[in-house]
């Protein structure tokens, strides 16, 4: 049995991805595409505490749902980092 995934992750340095499941509408709507037939999207909102959302398709099966997670936080981090390097927290 798969557990339910994440509402929050924290990557470190304050940062946290906030992990949504969203309608198809809501999906295209969020990526600004009518047409896009996708499963889900990672959406940065930079800044302090949180750097962005991920969004993932309700009507996938558990097994998909965890498969799309795992690919979006790796663009969460991918962008993060990108992000942190130009505008590191200042503590």
């Amino acid at each position: 049995m798969l557990k339910r995934l994440p509402r929050r992750v924290y990557l470190g340095k304050g940062y946290y991805v906030a992990v949504m499941l969203a309608s198809k509408t809501a999906l295209r709507e969020a990526v600004e595409d009518e047409d896009a037939d996708i499963y889900g999207a990672f959406m940065p909102v930079y800044g302090w505490p949180k750097f962005g959302d991920i969004y993932i398709l309700k009507s996938l099966p558990a097994s998909q749902k965890w498969e799309t997670y795992w690919h979006e936080l790796v663009h969460a981090v991918n962008d993060l980092m990108a992000w942190d390097r130009d505008h590191p927290l200042q503590t």
